[in-house]
């Protein structure tokens, strides 16, 4: 039985060998187009070899099929559009950003860089506390680490700077002022002693402050474009002017630099790391955390929502969602699966691809002696250290300040208490134009905010703000919290707001 086994095995085995050499011939055949050529007198052998045939036409299909799936697969590169960024969702749970970007690999969504020698900014991500909302904040612990190397890149921005000069500005053609003086190079690692022509004050700087805070709130409405985070636009018809007017914003930002060490707080930091590195390259949730900023506030709500629970969306917000991605240019269906990959992607297009022809202008305008002794000393995490230290939430803002005496008298208590109740009520822009008045600067100050009182009342009553040493006089002859609020909201919004500053 065993050798009858053996032969059944070995007939067998050369029954298949002989089978194989018949397909390979067959194949062969095939592949030199023989196929159906063969004849034979006998019907029924010639029925057999047209079963035959078709039997090895299919497997010569399939043998073909697999070649090429083979090939494929290995050789060409994967260009799905899954692959084409990074898996962001892995990145927000992974311990080590940076160890997820080397595993990743290629398969990185990449553009052009703007030079042929770019320089990608470090991928390790911002530290946050709460990645949900779209604010910059930080680690306790990293604190003092990132503060002296921030403190560092600024002391070898201070060696550069030269004499004082003076410069006249007129409050409501800052643009046009700001311009011509910046069409002279040399004016770059001057001090600046500002006037405000028709206004009363000496710059000890707050004057400075007040000149580049003017400068950006005007070159933000004209020149650029978002809600909390603006990246530069400007109508294609006056491109012919891009060069000149991005130019000065380029000098103007690294002068404000090395003379405030501070950035714009709506200049969107995506953007601002796209011209610092001169690359499209910025990490999925530095642009998801912008774009949230640079959006309007009812989008931001909807985007949060599809971000938190894309399932719970309605009809309603579904569709809204929809023409969002049309108006932004993604032309596909929102999916829960796709749609944090597909937001990275219409962020990086508005705060990096768009504003690139504009951001070639900025970045060429600041002096290499700038670029080499900062700007190249920083990373990602500085920038984002840098814009958070500059956040005026109510808090930070009543951490500030403080009285000139200890011992207030009763009605400078209550006077002290209406202010404080009133910064907490306040929202962002009016934050922002409060510090304006009193420092000259809507950004966090480092040396703080000292309050006094005054006894004016009826018609003369009214806050009055010394920029040169962050003060702030405020009455002490209101009525009720009702009454100071209304007279503050009133002066802030007034055009003649920065007439009480001195």
């Amino acid at each position: 039985m065993l050798n009858e086994s053996r032969q059944v095995t070995a007939g067998s085995n050369a029954s298949v060998t002989q089978l194989q050499v018949q397909e390979q011939v067959h194949i062969q055949e095939l592949s030199n187009g023989n196929i159906g050529t063969r004849t034979s007198e006998n019907p029924i052998v010639e029925d057999y070899h047209q079963r035959e045939n078709e039997v090895m036409q299919q497997h010569a299909t399939n043998a073909m099929a697999d070649l090429l799936e083979n090939e494929t697969s290995e050789n060409i590169p994967q260009r799905a559009a899954e692959t084409e960024i990074l898996d962001i969702e892995q990145l927000f749970q992974a311990d080590s950003f940076e160890n997820e970007l080397i595993a990743a690999g290629q398969s990185q969504f990449q553009l052009s860089e703007w030079t042929t020698h770019p320089s990608t900014p470090p991928p390790l991500p911002f530290s946050y506390v709460n990645a949900d909302t779209p604010t910059v904040q930080l680690h306790q612990s990293l604190l003092g680490e990132k503060e002296q190397e921030l403190e560092r890149a600024f002391s070898e921005l201070d060696v550069l700077l030269e004499e004082e000069v003076t410069v006249e500005v007129k409050r409501h053609t800052v643009l046009e002022d700001v311009q011509r003086i910046y069409s002279n190079q040399s004016i770059i690692n001057k001090r600046l002693h500002v006037n405000f022509i028709g206004e009363e004050g000496d710059d000890f700087g707050g004057l400075t402050k007040d000149l580049f805070s003017s400068f950006w709130n005007s070159a933000f409405i004209q020149w650029f474009k978002g809600e909390d985070a603006l990246v530069p636009c400007i109508p294609v018809n006056q491109y012919a002017k891009a060069q000149d007017i991005f130019s000065v914003v380029g000098k103007v930002l690294s002068h404000m630099c090395q003379l405030n060490h501070c950035v714009p707080p709506r200049f969107c930091r995506s953007t601002l790391l796209s011209v610092v590195f001169n690359t499209s390259m910025i990490d999925g949730r530095t642009l998801l955390d912008d774009f949230m900023l640079h959006v309007t506030v009812p989008e931001r709500t909807l985007l949060q929502k599809a971000l938190n629970s894309f399932e719970k969306l309605s009809i309603s917000e579904k569709s809204d969602l929809l023409t969002f991605y049309s108006v932004n240019g993604m032309h596909t269906v929102p999916s829960a699966k796709d749609f944090r990959e597909q937001l990275v992607l219409v962020a990086q297009n508005e705060l990096v691809i768009k504003p690139m022809f504009l951001n070639c202008f900025i970045r060429q305008a600041i002096p290499e002696s700038h670029m080499r002794a900062f700007w190249s000393q920083l990373d990602t995490d500085l920038i984002s250290y840098l814009y958070w230290q500059e956040m005026p939430t109510a808090d930070r803002v009543l951490q500030c300040i403080t009285t000139s005496e200890n011992d207030l008298k009763p009605e400078e208590e209550v006077a002290y208490y209406y202010l404080r109740d009133f910064i907490k009520s306040v929202d962002q822009d009016e934050m922002s134009k409060i510090l304006h008045c009193v420092t000259g600067s809507p950004l966090l100050p480092n040396d703080g905010i000292t309050i006094v009182f005054n006894r004016l009342c009826g018609s003369l009553r009214r806050p009055i703000a010394h920029t040169c040493s962050n003060t702030l006089e405020i009455p002490v002859s209101y009525a009720s919290v009702q009454d100071f609020k209304r007279e503050m909201k009133s002066i802030l919004n007034s055009e003649n707001a920065f007439m009480t500053m001195i």
